[in-house]
């Protein structure tokens, strides 16, 4: 009986941590200007995830940021690569690409 209790106490407890962590994800196709990740923020998130799923560089920055190696240029996200910061909602990422379109998984966690 003892075990049983156990058992269901520790489901609860990793009921309870999925209701309390949890990640959104998204697919968002960037292109040759700047693209928000995502275009609407989950509210009350503690961190964004970008992965680049597609075979181009993929620039993260401000609304301002350039595919290239310039001041404005952004953090080069290179294919199958993961950047992840601890950004609440209340601040927009953006990528862009130097030319045609790319995919980037975008995950936000609570």
């Amino acid at each position: 009986m003892k075990i049983l209790k156990t058992l269901i106490l520790a489901t609860v407890i990793i009921l309870l941590l999925a209701f309390k962590y949890s990640i959104d994800t998204i697919v968002v196709t960037v292109g040759d200007t700047a693209t928000a990740l995502p275009t609407t923020a989950k509210v009350g998130r503690k961190y964004i995830e970008v992965q680049n799923i597609g075979s181009s560089i993929v620039y993260i920055g401000d609304a301002t940021v350039t595919a290239d190696e310039t001041a404005t240029g952004g953090i080069q996200l290179t294919p199958r690569a993961v950047w992840r910061e601890p950004y609440d909602h209340t601040v927009t990422i953006y990528g862009i690409v130097a030319t045609g379109t790319c995919k980037v998984v975008v995950g936000e966690g609570k």
